[in-house]
C-alpha cells in the first residue's frame, strides 16, 4: 500500500504530521546508523507499553488505530 492510499483510506482529517527535527530531543551515533529521541503529544508511554490498545500509530506521520487496515493495526 503506498503512502497516499492510507492517507487516502484514513481520511486527511485523521492525520498529524510531525517535524522530527523540531521534534528530536536527542541524536546519538550507533553502529550502521543514527539513534534518535523524540518527544510527541500523539501517543503515551502507556501506548508504547501497550500497542494493542493504542489510538494512534506513528508511521512518519500519525493517524488514529481504528482507522487503520487491519494488516497495520
Amino acid at each position: 500500500m503506498k503512502l497516499s492510499e492510507l492517507i487516502l483510506h484514513v481520511g486527511d482529517e485523521n492525520v498529524q504530521i510531525q517535524n522530527i527535527e523540531e521534534s528530536c530531543l536527542g541524536a546519538k551515533m550507533i553502529r550502521g546508523g543514527t539513534k534518535l529521541t523524540i518527544g510527541t503529544n500523539a501517543v503515551s508511554p502507556k501506548d508504547i507499553l501497550f500497542p494493542k490498545q493504542a489510538k494512534m500509530r506513528g508511521i512518519i506521520v500519525w493517524m488514529p488505530v481504528e482507522k487503520l487496515p487491519e494488516n497495520l493495526r
